[in-house]
């Protein structure tokens, strides 16, 4: 179910996708700049019309984490900012510096532009990597109330 929730995501995000450069895709970030629409109307609909279908009675449990993740964004970057929705290198390539370069396209964008960077995660495992890209915990708190544990942090323009 998760490559196809994933694969969801990709698809209704009208986020900027970078993936690593050499040989086989085995990192990519999704990067949402401000002031862009941050779902696309087609795929939005498609997704409303099929989860139903692919998740049954765990629909509305997966709609309110998306509404709490959207909610808690919202209420620490209330400006613009850039986002990081979403991150990932395969397990076996990690700690050789892919994830820091699919992080530099937003910090750039956000030095540029001078916004902050704004991420959430539910992993504690993965604040010690964020931290070290310059982010710092802001707020946590369930997503939605007895769900994930989330961590939203923010990285000030430099």
């Amino acid at each position: 179910m998760l490559p196809w929730l994933f694969r969801l995501g990709f698809d209704m995000t009208s986020a900027d996708v970078w993936v690593n450069a050499d040989g086989p895709v085995i990192g990519a970030a999704r990067w949402l700049p401000p002031g862009r629409p941050a779902m696309r109307v087609g795929p939005t609909l498609r997704a409303l019309a099929l989860t139903p279908l692919r998740l049954g009675a765990t629909t509305g449990r997966f709609l309110a984490y998306g509404r709490a993740v959207e909610s808690m964004r919202a209420r620490v970057a209330p400006g613009p900012h850039w986002y990081l929705a979403g991150i990932g290198v395969d397990p076996v390539a990690q700690r050789q510096g892919i994830g820091g370069a699919l992080m530099q396209p937003g910090l750039d964008g956000s030095a540029r532009d001078s916004v902050p960077a704004v991420l959430l995660t539910n992993s504690e495992l993965n604040l010690s990597f964020y931290e070290r890209h310059g982010f710092r915990i802001v707020f946590q708190g369930e997503t939605p109330i007895d769900g994930p544990h989330c961590w939203a942090m923010v990285r000030n323009p430099t």
